[in-house]
């Protein structure tokens, strides 16, 4: 039988020698012990948390409670949202409003075309065919609350509460009262007294603070002259009984065709 003879070259050589090096070592892997102190690990698994806390709350009254709890807070802040609490007017002041804004930026469509570059100025008026007069009021006042009530109906007017329980008020007159949450319209307008109107005088905008003659929320009944004689409850009563305008009384939530009537 003849004889085998194998041939390395010098690196092939080198490289098998190396390779029989690390694997010596790793056949004598041995523990070399414990280095520093340790510790358990004092986190939770999250998901067996999750599960825990999800079995809790089906098995017992916590979804239950947890649904009523965000039921009776989206009600609250649907019933009274947050506002900004401005002071009745003591004398009118006109004043004019440009809604124009400047872009900071170029504006572009889908396809990259710039269509509005930065710097531009833009009127809104411009672009709004709108034309009803915008009336801030404070709905806890029952003078502003007639006063608006008296310059006519929704074809002409929108009602903006700067606070107040816009729901109630809908439900009892039958109109809608929009409401400026957190005042941002009212401090865009730079409107910081009650009574207000705001109408189109293009290019911009007028705006009138109306002083008001008599009292306060929750004092004593007044008449207020303004678009007919009418005269305001005291607090407590309700204006649908009370209140009277020169256009006629104010309609009882009842009274008004389900097809006419303010969405509740």
């Amino acid at each position: 039988m003849g004889s085998v003879s194998w041939t390395f070259a010098p690196g092939a050589l080198a490289l098998a020698l190396c390779l029989a090096a690390v694997g010596a070592e790793l056949c004598d892997a041995r523990d070399l012990g414990t280095m520093g102190e340790l510790f358990p690990i004092a986190e939770p698994d999250l998901m067996a948390l999750i599960e825990a806390k999800v079995a809790g709350l089906v098995g017992g009254d916590g979804l239950k409670r947890m649904e009523e709890e965000f039921q009776s807070k989206a009600r609250t802040f649907a019933e009274t949202p947050p506002g900004r609490k401005l002071p009745r007017a003591e004398k009118s002041r006109n004043f004019t409003f440009d809604p124009s804004i400047t872009l900071g930026r170029d504006l572009a469509d889908q396809n990259g075309f710039v269509f509005a570059s930065a710097g531009t100025q833009v009127n809104p008026l411009a672009y709004s065919h709108f034309d009803k007069a915008i009336l801030f009021i404070d709905g806890d006042d029952p003078v502003q609350v007639a006063w608006a009530l008296a310059q006519g109906d929704e074809t002409s007017s929108l009602i903006v509460l700067t606070s107040g329980r816009p729901l109630d008020l809908t439900r009892r007159f039958g109109r809608r009262f929009w409401f400026d949450q957190n005042g941002v319209l009212s401090t865009r307008f730079q409107i910081a007294h009650l009574p207000s109107r705001v109408t189109r005088a293009d290019p911009v905008l007028q705006i009138e603070e109306v002083a008001l003659p008599g009292s306060g929320p929750g004092q004593a009944a007044v008449t207020v002259p303004i678009a007919g004689a009418m005269s305001v409850p005291e607090p407590g009563n309700d204006a649908r009984q009370h209140s009277t305008f020169s256009a006629g009384p104010l309609p009882d939530v009842a009274s008004v065709p389900a097809s006419e009537r303010a969405p509740q």
